[in-house]
């Protein structure tokens, strides 16, 4: 049987020796269709040791013959996998695969527990250094087969698990291997595949050894890619799957910007419904750029009326639309797909407040918009806010609706009083640029005299 590719369908991955494609790449892939992402998420557990994505394409393992026995297992899983994809596909309920045949929950909370008092450098020093030079020295079967073993070995092995992932943590070069040599990351998906239950044990453990770390390579792993593991297993490692969403759910209360988009990766992947009070909090407290960007990112991505009231709920307390917070929220909420979220914008757009109507219409031109659109402008730009904030949305005009700009300047030609204020024709015309000696002006803009 020719095995299927990795990227899904019967696309080829990468030549040998051809660079492996970037996470995003590779996320990307993921998404053109519900059964290609889901056989890839089926590797996700080899990510545990750094494999984001290798072409089955390639040989199955760096040097040597294959064990015949590992070889009959490995189709037999990959069949199995198979199977489950295509009911799945087909919307027919399929029973969760397990190696062993009937599903069964399996309890990893006794390594869970382990890991939680684990520290560093309690493994066997000798065999981290073996692991790090199979690394070294490209030697895929080799490092494989003393993976397998050590997972195998169950709990004893651990420390000396955990310390081979730190030691990558030290040396991203060294941890960029396994992503980076195709050939390297085959052999570890190889031995991922047969030993599935001995990895989520692992997986367990490390979950709860590294609770404290950020932006760590043992948690990046976990938190990108091994979630689509227990997506597919849903129930069969229910200790682990608990404190895999406690974890995910933590970290985004935490509001570290750093990790908020792989924790709301998983938390889709997951299928939670995160409450969008959490980031209603983040952004509300928020003091910079830097803080306020990743929980209206989370917000943006929710997009439903719930995350709509939580950014309405802050800009009512907030009311400060010249500041950086509020025009981001507006923006937030100009790039949202619900319902609630335009009707709340076409309000704050229509206030009597001129501060308020625009901002948000600086906001709306911020994105594409139809020729229908026009009105909108032109009203935008004869209302009473200041000369410095309609320039600003004829900049929004020049550089996100090109062709509504060019109709607002031969409107202006043909008919100048559809601008009322000389001034503004004039930003319009310049479109966005002050004339010399006019930059700092504040307050509203006046009609000119006949």
């Amino acid at each position: 049987m020719s095995p299927p590719t990795l990227y899904g369908g019967d696309t080829p991955g990468p030549a040998a020796g051809s660079r492996v494609p970037c996470t995003r790449c590779r996320r990307a892939r993921r998404r053109t269709s519900g059964a290609s992402r889901a056989t890839a998420a089926l590797l996700g557990i080899a990510l545990l040791f750094g494999v984001f994505g290798a072409p089955r394409s390639g040989p199955l393992l760096s040097a040597g013959p294959a064990d015949p026995a590992d070889v009959e297992a490995l189709r037999a899983r990959i069949a199995q996998l198979e199977a489950s994809l295509a009911a799945r596909a087909a919307q027919v309920p399929a029973a969760a695969p397990a190696a062993g045949g009937a599903f069964r929950p399996i309890s990893t909370q006794a390594a869970g527990d382990a890991g939680r008092s684990a520290k560093t450098g309690a493994g066997d020093a000798a065999v981290v250094q073996a692991l790090l030079g199979r690394i070294d020295r490209r030697e895929g079967r080799e490092l494989a087969d003393e993976l397998r073993e050590l997972l195998r070995a169950g709990e004893k092995s651990y420390p000396t698990l955990l310390d081979f992932v730190t030691a990558l943590d030290a040396n991203a070069e060294r941890a960029g291997v396994l992503p980076g040599a195709y050939f390297m990351s085959f052999s570890v998906v190889h031995v991922a595949m047969l030993e599935e239950e001995p990895a989520a044990r692992f997986a367990h453990y490390l979950l709860a050894a590294t609770a404290t770390q950020q932006k760590s390579f043992a948690r990046s792993i976990l938190f990108d890619d091994f979630a689509v593991f227990l997506r597919f297993h849903k129930g069969r490692f229910p200790d682990l799957e608990r404190d895999f969403e406690n974890a995910v759910l933590d970290r985004l209360r935490s509001g570290s910007g750093d990790e908020m988009p792989l924790m709301l990766l998983a938390a889709k992947t997951l299928g939670l419904r995160i409450d969008p009070t959490i980031f209603e909090k983040l952004v509300a407290n928020a003091k910079d750029q830097s803080e306020i960007g990743p929980p209206l990112d989370a917000l943006q991505a929710i997009d439903d009326p719930r995350a709509v009231a939580s950014l309405l709920r802050i800009l009512h307390v907030q009311r400060r639309f010249r500041e950086a917070k509020a025009r981001a929220i507006l923006l937030t909420l100009a790039r949202m797909k619900t319902p609630d979220a335009g009707q709340a914008l076409s309000r704050f757009m229509s206030s009597k407040d001129a501060e308020a109507a625009g901002a948000a219409a600086i906001a709306y031109f911020s994105l594409p918009r139809s020729d229908s659109s026009l009105p909108l402008a032109i009203e935008a730009l004869n209302s009473g806010a200041d000369l410095e904030t309609k320039r600003l949305l004829v900049i929004r005009l020049r550089n996100a609706n090109r062709p509504l700009l060019d109709a607002l300047k031969e409107s202006i030609k043909t008919a100048p009083d559809r601008i009322e204020a000389a001034e503004v024709r004039e930003i319009v015309l310049r479109e966005g640029t002050l004339r010399k000696g006019a930059a700092g002006k504040a307050g509203a803009t006046q009609p000119s005299k006949p």
